[in-house]
């Protein structure tokens, strides 16, 4: 097995660790900035192989199940992303002294 199967894991893994920190309400605030920055990083990795998703549909990708693992993963860490933005923006207007 490549390493590079494993890359959503890779992604996966540290955005469980940051929903258990953030379950300590003391911790919540950062574990969610911490969970933002984690999937900022995996879509915008995620995203070469996910512009090439009309290669995979046309059949003439090089490695298809890649080109849709990744644009799956980029797909559902951009959802992340804007809902969890908007949840530590609400936050921050509900507490607007951060807390």
């Amino acid at each position: 097995m490549s390493v590079t199967a494993l890359i959503p894991a890779f992604v996966g893994i540290p955005l469980l660790v940051c929903a258990a920190v953030a379950r300590t309400e003391t911790r919540r605030r950062p574990a969610i900035i911490a969970a933002l920055a984690i999937a900022l990083l995996g879509a915008l990795g995620s995203s070469m192989n996910a512009i090439r998703i009309g290669e995979a549909i046309a059949g003439t990708a090089q490695r298809p199940a890649a080109v849709w693992v990744s644009a799956v993963m980029f797909v559902l860490l951009v959802g992340y992303l804007v809902v969890g933005g908007r949840a530590l923006l609400g936050s921050r207007a509900r507490h607007p002294d951060g807390n």
